[in-house]
């Protein structure tokens, strides 16, 4: 009870924790691996190769945005946060759990269409999926990420 405060922000709502931005972090890995190679290849054009051989992994990309679209709510959650920010937000902890069941899903794809195992990236990839189920876990059973997307400040119009 002595913390609870420490856990609220400036509009009387709980803050987003780190464990929320290290989730967004873990679900849109290949957001940040696309950006870390566009920034170095200013540099160095082999670090493209940080990509692998078949270069912007847009199938990735694309199953990450949903988790893309709840941590751009989490940005903007304040009292002039609009009606898309307002729902996203709301169905954050779904749409997290639909992010963890799309890349569990492309892991399934993935292990369907290889011709035998290679240890390293294989076990890498497996372990990405178990983490991706602790995630779900962790979204649906604490109560504070459940108090966490049920909450948005009030909404207070722009002065122009």
């Amino acid at each position: 009870m002595s913390d609870l405060f420490s856990k609220i922000n400036q509009y009387g709502v709980l803050r987003v924790p780190l464990s929320f931005w290290l989730i967004v972090a873990f679900q849109a890995r290949h957001w940040f691996l696309v950006a870390a190679a566009v920034i170095g290849m200013r540099r160095s054009p082999d670090t493209a190769r940080l990509l692998g051989g078949e270069g912007v992994p847009y199938i990735q990309l694309a199953l990450e945005l949903p988790v893309m679209l709840v941590a751009f709510a989490a940005v903007n959650r304040d009292p002039f946060g609009g009606g898309f920010v307002r729902r996203v937000w709301r169905y954050g902890r779904e749409i997290v759990s639909l992010s963890a069941a799309l890349n569990l899903a492309w892991i399934a794809w993935y292990f369907s269409g290889i011709p035998h195992w290679r240890p390293n990236p294989d076990n890498l990839v497996l372990l990405s999926g178990l983490i991706d189920l602790l995630i779900v876990v962790a979204v649906w059973k604490s109560a504070y990420f459940r108090q966490m997307f049920a909450e948005f400040p009030e909404y207070k119009p722009r002065e122009t």
